[in-house]
Order: C-alpha cells, then structure tokens, then sequence
C-alpha cells in the first residue's frame, strides 16, 4: 500500500526540509516516516511549492495522503480529517531590531506596524487585525526576506513559530547584535500541530496513524524528534 506524504518545499523548515523536489528531513518528515517504519505501507514524498501542492491535493491524484496543519488553519478541511491527537504545540515569536515592547498584551502596541509574514502561510489573528487597517501585513517570500527586512528596519518585526524563525536564523547564518525575540503568545495563541489524512483513507489506517502518534508522545519519541531540531536563543552567534 502507498501512501503519499505531502511536502512544502523551502517554506516549512523545520518542520519539512526539501528544495528543488528532494526531501531531507525535518520533524514532520521524521515523526511520519517514523510512524510507518516497519509496516506494510510505503511512504512516497510528493514535494512542491505551497500552492502547487493545495492544487494538487485536490485535483484528485494522489489517492491516500498524509500531510500536517493546525486547526486555527484548517486548510484541508474540504479533502482530509484531522487525526485526533496533536503531535506538539508552537508558539509564535516577533523578531525585531527596532526597540520592542515589553509585551504584547495591549493590541495598541501594534496600531500602525508594519509585519513580516511568510506568504502564502495563513495568520488569521494577524489578518484580522489588517482587516480592521489597525496593522500592516508585509508578506515574503522566504526566511531570508524576513531576516532581512527586520534587520534593517524596514518593517516592525517578523512574525512566525519560533522554533522556526531560530532554525532558519542558524541555518542562514543571518544574525545580529540588535536581533530581539518578544513572545507574540497574547496575539496568536500557542496552538498544536496535527496530521491529516486525506477523506479517502480507511478507519483502520487512521486509528493505527492516531495509536502510533499517541504511544510516540507517551515514550518522548516526538520530544526527542523535536530536540534534534529545536535551538536555543543562546545557539545563535552575533555577527562579527
């Protein structure tokens, strides 16, 4: 039995590392493949760019998939299910080089911000507040974009899960001195990470996927799938 394993290409890392149609990994990648080691199903990565793949996923091709989202999200609702227990809970970080407020905690420290955010990725609580003018949203079109235009003030911070803002700051090499996290928590709510199968896999395939997922995060598998990747604030050097 096949199953096609749906991957971003260059966006998702950490989650999922892949450029130019080749995966390498990433948390997703290693929980999944996990998940089917062993069994009698084989995992087929199918890689594209974001919405390439949403095109994809509903032209009616790839029959039984697996993929990842967040139910804030929910972008495959019309072609998947959600499987019932999360793999992990993100959070999401402002990264910024102009002075930063102490905390988010009053929505008028963001009247009149300008905001990074990685196109083609969905932000419902930050459009809102666009939808409202009260903000500006600056989407791009890679980490480096954000990096950049943070550190040289072009906009008031970069929004994103900082698990991954950190991996790809590292993986970049695109640091400085002025760099500062501020926990977003008070505008975006941490929230879990799920798997979801497409509408046409059996009962059985999702409960064995939901079992697994729950006796991976019982043992600490995804926890130490997750400390390969994670890195700390301290991990990072400064530029010379």
């Amino acid at each position: 039995m096949e199953m096609k394993y749906l991957v971003v290409e260059d966006l998702a890392t950490p989650f999922q590392i892949a450029t130019a149609g080749t995966h390498q990994g990433g948390i997703i990648t290693d929980i999944v493949m996990e998940i089917f080691k062993g069994t009698h199903i084989q995992v087929k990565p199918i890689t594209f760019p974001v919405k390439r793949l949403h095109r994809y996923v509903r032209s009616g091709e790839p029959g039984d998939w697996i993929a990842y989202d967040a139910k804030v999200w929910n972008t495959l609702e019309d072609v998947g299910e959600f499987i019932d227990v999360p793999l992990f809970t993100v959070r999401h970080s402002f990264l910024t080089c102009a002075p930063p407020p102490t905390s988010f905690d009053e929505a008028a420290t963001l009247t009149g911000a300008q905001i990074a955010i990685l196109g083609n990725f969905n932000y419902p609580e930050l459009e809102a507040l666009s939808s409202r003018d009260l903000l500006t949203l600056v989407p791009v079109e890679n980490y480096l974009r954000g990096f950049n235009l943070a550190i040289n003030n072009r906009v008031s911070g970069f929004v994103e899960m900082e698990i991954r803002l950190k991996y790809n700051l590292k993986k970049l090499e695109k640091q400085s001195d002025c760099l500062t996290f501020v926990d977003f928590s008070p505008v975006i709510p941490p929230y879990d990470i799920f798997l979801v199968m497409s509408n046409s896999a059996s009962q059985d395939t999702r409960e064995f996927v939901s079992n697994k997922v729950r006796r991976m995060r019982n043992s600490g598998v995804i926890d130490r799938i997750l400390g390969k990747y994670r890195i700390e604030r301290n991990d990072i050097p400064p530029s010379n």
